[in-house]
């Protein structure tokens, strides 16, 4: 009698803890339903795939457009006032007739990746998207106090993807009096005032503007460290999650072998025919198998009822070319229709109506009726 109540209570135990469990996982899976997503859509400029070597390059003479506020995209200073901004120079730009930008100016036998200059200011600006700062800033900074004396404003950047958190490029550029801007910074201060621009501007121009943007964003991609940090602090829990699935996943067809077994006994029974099962779960038949081939497939899939929750019936073929002598006598044949996908690859599908998987009568007498109806089309069409 004790022995009994301490497997009850053990069972009871189990139970809570498995629902305890439950709670936990389905918290787990809301929190990550939370997060950002991370668009993984390739951008133009990832489509091109340029080498690391010529990427930063490639984003300079990009930069030195959209700078440029006589440039034919329209947007006027909407770039120029936002690097003025994040240099932390002021809310307006002083005032210019002229403005000159210009890629890979020589300063002795090194280059400066960008320098915008005007009446009353000039910016040099040293891009870095991959590469450490290694560049000589003080041959830069020499060039540009000697160069360009005149100038009110003589301005230092150093533009990056990524924070130059060590302790040499931090020095190295406090020393030569540049300041560091990351790209995510600008592109902030370009959002603030693009809605007073896009109307106007070159919407061509607009549209590889913000692909160039997605692309330096996917770099440094804020979604993607979110996913990291989560998958990092709930690492045990996932795996437990995933290692239940699998193996609820492998549970699900050996229950619907059982069932398709017993589908096919009755099928080959009423229609005297030879169906066959692939791979214990896929019920078919096929017609006309030397020229177009055509056939029936079906299969159980599970759903919050169980693991044989609906049935599903498909007419279809193997080779798309195939498909076509009968399109039009099997669509008349069966105008109840799903949907026609005759874009899987190879293959053609018509979706026949779905059937609860616990009505069997119905499930072979849809199967019987499929049988019927392909068997007169394809004796007539070969």
């Amino acid at each position: 009698m004790f022995q009994n109540f301490d497997m009850k209570d053990k069972k009871t135990e189990t139970s809570n803890n498995e629902l305890r469990e439950r709670k936990t996982d389905k918290e787990l899976l809301c929190q990550f339903e939370q997060l950002p997503k991370q668009d993984l859509r390739p951008t133009f400029m990832d489509i091109c795939k340029y080498p690391n070597s010529r990427f930063e390059e490639v984003c300079s003479r990009i930069l030195q457009f959209y700078f440029n506020p006589f440039a034919e995209h329209g947007l006027h200073d909407l770039w120029l006032s936002a690097l003025w901004r994040v240099s932390r120079q002021g809310e307006n730009l002083p005032f210019y007739n002229n403005v000159e930008c210009v890629t890979e100016e020589y300063a002795e036998d090194k280059r400066i990746d960008i320098v915008v200059k005007s009446e009353e200011f000039v910016i040099a600006i040293e891009n870095k998207t991959t590469a450490g700062l290694y560049n000589p800033l003080e041959v830069y900074a020499k060039h540009i106090h000697e160069n360009y004396a005149d100038k009110k404003h003589q301005i230092l950047l150093v533009l990056s993807v990524f924070p130059l958190l060590d302790s040499n490029s931090k020095e190295r550029m406090k020393h030569n009096g540049f300041r560091p801007v990351l790209y995510k910074d600008l592109f902030s201060e370009v959002h603030k005032e693009l809605g007073s621009y896009m109307m106007s501007c070159d919407q061509k121009y607009l549209t590889y503007m913000i692909d160039f943007m997605k692309t330096i964003e996917n770099m440094d991609d804020i979604n993607s460290k979110r996913e990291f940090d989560f998958f990092m602090q709930n690492k045990e829990s996932i795996e437990g999650l995933i290692n239940r699935y699998n193996n609820f996943q492998a549970g699900i067809r050996p229950r619907q072998k059982e069932q398709i077994v017993s589908i096919a006994e009755r099928a080959k029974e009423r229609t005297k025919a030879g169906w066959w099962i692939w791979e214990g779960w896929d019920l078919g038949f096929s017609f006309n198998d030397k020229t177009n081939r055509i056939g029936i497939e079906s299969s159980y899939e599970a759903t919050e009822k169980g693991y044989c929750g609906e049935f599903h019936i498909y007419i279809t073929t193997w080779d798309k070319s195939n498909w076509f002598p009968y399109k039009e006598a099997v669509l008349e044949a069966f105008p109840n229709y799903i949907k026609l996908d005759e874009n899987r690859g190879k293959r053609t599908y018509l979706h026949l109506p779905i059937i609860d998987g616990d009505k069997t009568e119905e499930i072979v007498n849809a199967l019987v009726d499929a049988y019927d109806k392909m068997k007169s089309i394809t004796d007539k069409i070969h």
